[in-house]
């Protein structure tokens, strides 16, 4: 166990400094530019050396490799830069839609996971063709949906329709349910399904099979067998799911109004804010790799064949 994650522990920087090149080459081909944009907020006739001044204050000067070079420096000294459209440290501005982000996801989360294991469970264990073919209906209608649609309709149905909550939210916990139990469903109809399927594959294997046989109780086989059957394919996915929650709920924070970094980024893309952008485009991409890590880490600490190197992390 410590050789295989000293591996991943040493290959850890060169991922995130390949990730950080990505990050700022993506940031820097974005169309626009954000000379222009600083030049028309402060009123400012844009000649050739206001241009060239605006571009040194922003640090947009310099080839692509130099100014690389310095925000690298910058970032790993602790220093994001500042936004430009607001002057404020780009730590400050994060730190600040931080919170209400992780108050979402953390939500989401904790409702998604029971929700994906019950009805995971609930589709395997159920006998009925009926509903069975209506869970997988289910399960594939919310999987294809567009994130923004099912938010558009919770919305209209229980803010606009129903009236049970507020259109536009104040990060209060009455405005919490309905974006975190859109999120939850969006990541548990996935997982929930690998589930079903992982189920289904313990069930028909000879040890249930005989277990069943011998008179086990059904509630003590599926805490026994199934559910730890279960658990380590599902790993990988819970690990994706909780970063999708801090990176891909911007669509989901802007159409219920939740005053998280998703605002921010959208404000930051209107007013080409790249200090913004880039930093957290790069904080994503470590919530990712760190979430990976540690699922990875966690499954093989379940899963003897994953440490010698048998089996990968699923």
């Amino acid at each position: 166990m410590r050789q295989w994650l000293l591996r991943r522990l040493l290959a850890l920087p060169l991922l995130l400094l390949a990730m950080s090149v990505l990050t700022f080459a993506l940031v820097a081909a974005a169309p626009g530019d954000p000379v222009l944009t600083e030049a028309l907020r402060q009123g400012i006739a844009l000649t050739p050396e206001n241009h060239a001044a605006l571009q040194r204050q922003l640090g947009l000067d310099g080839s692509l490799a130099e100014r690389y070079g310095r925000w690298l420096s910058a970032t790993l000294s602790g220093d994001l830069g500042r936004s430009i459209a607001s002057g404020r440290p780009v730590a400050q501005e994060l730190g600040a839609h931080a919170g209400p982000t992780l108050l979402l996801a953390a939500t989401a989360f904790a409702l998604a996971v029971p929700l994906a294991l019950l009805a995971g469970l609930a589709a395997a264990l159920v006998r009925s063709a009926w509903a069975a073919a209506c869970w997988r209906a289910l399960a594939v209608l919310l999987v294809s949906l567009p994130g923004y649609w099912l938010a558009l309709l919770a919305l209209y149905l229980f803010a606009v329709h129903w009236g049970l909550t507020r259109v536009i939210g104040q990060a209060a916990p009455a405005d919490l349910w309905l974006p975190a139990g859109v999120l939850a469903l969006l990541i548990a109809a996935p997982v929930s399904r690998l589930i079903r399927d992982r189920a289904l594959q313990v069930m028909s294997e000879a040890p249930f099979r005989l277990a069943l046989a011998q008179g086990l109780s059904p509630a003590l086989l599926v805490l026994t067998r199934i559910l730890p059957g279960t658990l380590v394919p599902s790993i990988s996915l819970w690990a994706n799911a909780f970063g999708a929650l801090l990176g891909g709920a911007v669509v989901i924070e802007t159409v219920f109004g939740w005053p998280g970094l998703g605002r921010l980024v959208l404000q930051a893309i209107a007013e080409r804010d790249l200090p913004i952008l880039q930093a957290y485009l790069l904080l994503m991409g470590v919530v990712y790799v760190c979430a990976n890590l540690l699922a990875d880490a966690l499954a093989a600490w379940l899963d003897p064949r994953i440490r010698a190197g048998i089996v990968g992390p699923q």
